[in-house]
């Protein structure tokens, strides 16, 4: 029994393609805008009923409370940045005033110990 080779033969779809008419570049050129046009509006419109649904929705509500507290959160944030600032400037101020009494004792000190040594002085 000899073999016999099976030579390829084309499909009447792959035939059917080598006919085809191809679009010309302008037909194609603006049904490639169209596409795009479409896509943008599909998106604008699937956006739309979203927004639609939120708003409708408990979710909205939940939102906008949501945003009240951040902008709270944010007031309350700016004011005890404020009290922070004013504590630590009454610290500096406090500060100071330690170091001028710390001085004010160590020269105090510095004069009873010379009274001291002129009692003894005139003690002897």
């Amino acid at each position: 029994m000899s073999q016999r080779l099976l030579s390829p033969s084309p499909s009447p779809s792959a035939s059917n393609l080598s006919f085809q008419s191809f679009k010309s570049n302008e037909e194609y050129l603006f049904g490639s805008r169209d596409d795009p046009h479409n896509q943008a509006e599909k998106t604008i419109d699937d956006w739309a009923d979203c927004l639609k649904s939120i708003v409708k929705s408990d979710a909205h509500e939940e939102f906008q409370k949501t945003c009240k507290l951040f902008v709270q959160a944010d007031a309350h944030a700016k004011n005890t940045h404020q009290a922070l600032d004013k504590t630590s400037k009454a610290m500096h101020a406090l500060l100071s005033k330690q170091e001028f009494i710390r001085d004010t004792m160590t020269d105090l000190e510095k004069m009873q110990h010379a009274l001291d040594m002129d009692q003894v002085a005139r003690n002897s």
